[in-house]
């Protein structure tokens, strides 16, 4: 082969390597990009409980519905598990 046929196979080898780095960046900076966060899962900041929680916290405990209650003070909070259930047992008079 002349050199010049091997340079040009160089070029155009660098080129599709070049263009095919730009579609993994291109698509991991498009898959992989901060999202918001949808409106159920905004939280208050970790450990407040807001009045309108703490009525619904409430209203779960009086229909009975504990793990439910302990869930949403979690999803709430970002407590773990064992701070939501003191908290849901205080609140029950436990």
């Amino acid at each position: 082969m002349s050199k010049s046929i091997v340079i040009l196979i160089g070029v155009i080898g660098g080129a599709v390597l070049l263009g095919v780095v730009a579609l993994v960046v291109g698509w991991i900076a498009t898959n992989y990009r901060t999202r918001e966060p949808r409106p159920h899962q905004t939280r208050s900041q970790p450990g407040e409980i807001t009045p309108e929680i703490k009525a619904e916290i409430e209203r779960l405990l009086a229909e009975g519905s504990r793990v439910a209650a302990i869930k949403r003070a979690r999803e709430a909070t970002g407590w773990g598990l064992r701070q939501a259930k003191d908290y849901t047992d205080a609140l029950e008079g436990r």
